[in-house]
């Protein structure tokens, strides 16, 4: 293009500059064409807080009903459920505890040799259960509870039975490297929960950067 057909010039100072192009033509009316002038604006890159229209879909909403929290009446315990109940009075979910007894091993041989087989301990099952009772309603809500629960066997196994028959949508649980692994609060055991979990798993450890304030939730009552 010639100067005299066509000149671009900027307007300094602003924001958005302007190009402005003169004596170019137009389509006119019925196919004609006129000569006019054109602004080119000039886009401003736009940053967060500009307007900027983004793409992203929304997030989707957190649907917590259902919070299985596994306790063995240790201080470390008190951890999770301070935790779940926050999260239960965030997003109206229902806290379930559950406590898994040790049961009785023992030998029996029915003439094709020794089994190993377990059974549940009934006298400490009872004891555990009030116990269960005490200690849940010590440091959550009543209104935030659904249901206590007391299991028998490896603690790893019985966790993940519980949440696969009552439908958890979040397992809340503590790992403590000094308890044997057959605990609930024992790395093994967390590790093997976290795999095999058909829902989102939680771990809490006793020492650690928490997002909750564990002094309000009451986390210095121990039974």
């Amino acid at each position: 293009m010639t100067n005299d057909r066509q000149t671009m010039r900027s307007q300094p100072g602003r924001a958005n500059e302007d190009y402005v192009m003169k004596g170019y033509r137009t389509p006119g009316v019925l196919g004609g064409s006129r000569k006019g002038t054109a602004r080119l604006r000039k886009p401003t890159p736009k940053t967060a807080g500009s307007g900027l229209v983004s793409r992203t879909p929304p997030a989707a909403p957190i649907r917590l009903k259902r919070i299985l929290v596994p306790v063995d009446f240790s201080r470390a315990s008190i951890k999770p459920l301070n935790y779940a109940a926050a999260l239960a009075n965030a997003h109206g979910a229902r806290i379930v505890v559950l406590h898994v007894t040790k049961p009785i091993a023992f030998c029996v041989d029915c003439g094709y040799g020794p089994v190993n087989r377990t059974e549940a301990d009934s006298e400490q099952v009872n004891k555990d259960r009030a116990r269960l009772s005490r200690f849940a309603v010590r440091h959550l809500s009543p209104r935030s509870i659904e249901n206590l629960v007391i299991r028998s066997g490896n603690a790893g196994e019985q966790i993940l039975a519980a949440a696969k028959e009552m439908g958890a949508d979040l397992i809340l649980l503590y790992a403590h490297e000094a308890n044997p692994s057959s605990l609930v609060g024992s790395h093994e055991t967390a590790e093997r929960v976290t795999r095999s979990a058909p829902c989102p798993v939680l771990v809490v450890r006793p020492r650690e950067q928490d997002f909750i304030d564990e002094a309000e939730n009451g986390a210095d009552l121990v039974e």
